[in-house]
């Protein structure tokens, strides 16, 4: 029989909050739903549990975070059980953050860090959960800070081909924004070169991709090696630079 793994101490998921003032508040008297002797995996399971356990923020902590904060936290359940749920990782969620922060700058995120080491809370920072190892779980609760509203691209330095950026910008955006500034083979190098990369399997090198060049001899004769038909009587047209047999430098025009 294979080994299954129970999930202990207790884990308690807060589903209820209140407002006092201005400052939300995880509802003390709401029924918490409890976890505990939950069974995980089968035979032959391989399943990574995480352990932990729960132990409720003072009101004073978070009548501190909601002073500069305002809107940019939240005790919701829906939004800390999405932010304490891995959503590639192979590790289990047994509890939930109190509480989701969403700061907006690097003071906020400092004064953040100091309020949670006065009163000795956990913290979990959070880009974009794509981690596989659980790097964004709660085991003990506590901030869940979400980096997601800080993303400007501050600066570009093209002489010193570097980019200061918050780190909420993903890197699909970034990619974006530098592919204009390159750096970037040309066709012309590519060609000389038999240019290929990671997906030269799938769509071949830059030999598979030449229908015709039009090249400058050393003697400064201009050659054409095909046309731009795909196909005539005598077949198909294709140019391939490895092969041209003048066994000369040769200049690449087009």
């Amino acid at each position: 029989m294979g080994e299954t793994r129970d999930i202990y101490p207790v884990g308690i998921f807060g589903d209820a909050f209140s407002v006092k003032g201005d400052v939300p508040v995880v509802d003390d008297e709401a029924p918490p739903t409890v976890l505990i002797g939950i069974r995980v995996g089968g035979k032959d399971s391989t399943e990574l549990v995480v352990r932990g356990e729960r132990k409720r923020v003072p009101q004073e902590f978070m009548q501190e975070l909601a002073s500069f904060l305002g809107d940019n936290l939240t005790v919701d359940y829906e939004e800390r059980s999405f932010h304490g749920k891995p959503q590639s990782s192979f590790h289990k969620a047994v509890n939930v953050p109190d509480v989701v922060v969403f700061p907006k700058s690097q003071d906020e995120v400092r004064k953040i860090v100091m309020i949670c080491n006065k009163y000795k809370v956990p913290i979990v920072p959070y880009g974009g959960a794509t981690s596989i190892e659980g790097h964004t779980l709660a085991p003990h609760g506590g901030v869940c800070i979400d980096m997601s509203s800080m993303k400007k691209i501050k600066s570009l330095h093209l002489e010193d081909m570097d980019v200061v950026v918050e780190p909420g910008v993903g890197w699909i955006e970034l990619n974006e924004y530098l592919k204009p500034h390159g750096p970037g083979a040309t066709i012309g190098g590519m060609c000389a070169t038999r240019c290929s990369g990671s997906l030269a399997v799938r769509y071949g090198t830059m030999r598979d991709n030449v229908i015709n060049l039009q090249v400058v001899l050393p003697d400064g004769d201009v050659v054409k090696t095909g046309s731009r038909a795909r196909k005539s009587a005598a077949g198909y047209t294709r140019t391939d630079p490895t092969s041209y047999k003048t066994k000369k430098t040769s200049f690449v025009r087009e």
